[in-house]
This record gives structure tokens, C-alpha cells and sequence, in this order.
């Protein structure tokens, strides 16, 4: 800390900038060209230099599967936002829904938590088929590994 004159004091911070940086999009349409979607997303950026995208399914289409789905991923950004590994988030989440109400119908989750710093990222899947990773020059199906119920780790 320091003065500037006798009546302002200033402070120097030095902060690292991320070494990436994503780019994202979204397009939305409904089964039937239908205003409403049963598929909501999070783009969310995260403490430690992390984003985070996520994308829930819910089942069927319409309204209810959009309450569901939306539901799914608002609690997935609190859970995130608490400071949860992605892991537990999902854990938490899936015993919660599974012993929880009877109306939150079945929905799918798709999660990855990019690390700007690294260039790494995280796959996590709960009720969803295999992720397909393609890259320069082969295509690589995603090993499965359960945790409880329908989670998978990629």
C-alpha cells in the first residue's frame, strides 16, 4: 500500500491471466420446431480459472421436460458454486433426485469443466451413452466407470 497524495491511498495487485480461453454458442430449437426445448445449458465461469458447460436432457419434450432439465442444471451451478468437485456434484445431485421426489422424471447430464490454466478438461456423464472424443487424426469412445446409479466418469 501507498499514498498518492495525503487523502488517497492505492494498493498494486498482480493477478496470472489464463493461458486459454474458450469460445461458445448456443442454438435452441424444439422437437417440431416447438418454442420450448426440453435441453437446458450452463456456461458458467468458475473460482481457480475454470469454466464450466454443462447440458441436461430432460425426457420427453415440452415444458415438463424443461422444468426438469432446468432444474437439474440450477442445482449443478449451486453445487459448483458451493465449491464441490464436479464428482460429488453429480453424486449429490443423482441421490437426491433417485431419493427424492416422484415428479422429477429421468434426465440426462453432460459436464465439462475446462482448466484455462492447464488446457485440461473433465468429462462427467450421468444417464447418457458414451462420449465420442475426436481428434486430428482418430476417434476415441469414452471408457465407462460407474460411481452409483447412472453416473459415468469419462
Amino acid at each position: 500500500r501507498g499514498r498518492l497524495d495525503d487523502r488517497r491511498e492505492y494498493a498494486h495487485c498482480c493477478m496470472e491471466g489464463a493461458k486459454f480461453q474458450t469460445l461458445q454458442g448456443v442454438a435452441r430449437i424444439g422437437k417440431g420446431l416447438e418454442e420450448i426445448s426440453g435441453d437446458t445449458f450452463l456456461m458458467k465461469d468458475l473460482p481457480g480459472g475454470r469454466k464450466g458447460v454443462a447440458l441436461s436432457d430432460g425426457m420427453g419434450s415440452g415444458e415438463e421436460a424443461f422444468r426438469d432439465s432446468t432444474m437439474v442444471v440450477e442445482m449443478l451451478e449451486e453445487l459448483l458454486e458451493a465449491g464441490f468437485p464436479v464428482e460429488t456434484a453429480v453424486q449429490m445431485m443423482n441421490t437426491a433426485l433417485v431419493t427424492g421426489r416422484e415428479e422429477v422424471k429421468f434426465c440426462t447430464l453432460d459436464v465439462c469443466l475446462f482448466d484455462l490454466y492447464q488446457g485440461s478438461c473433465e468429462f462427467v456423464k450421468a444417464g447418457a451413452r458414451r462420449l465420442l472424443l475426436r481428434g486430428r487424426k482418430k476417434l476415441k469412445k469414452s471408457s465407462r466407470r460407474h460411481f452409483r446409479s447412472v453416473l459415468y466418469r469419462i
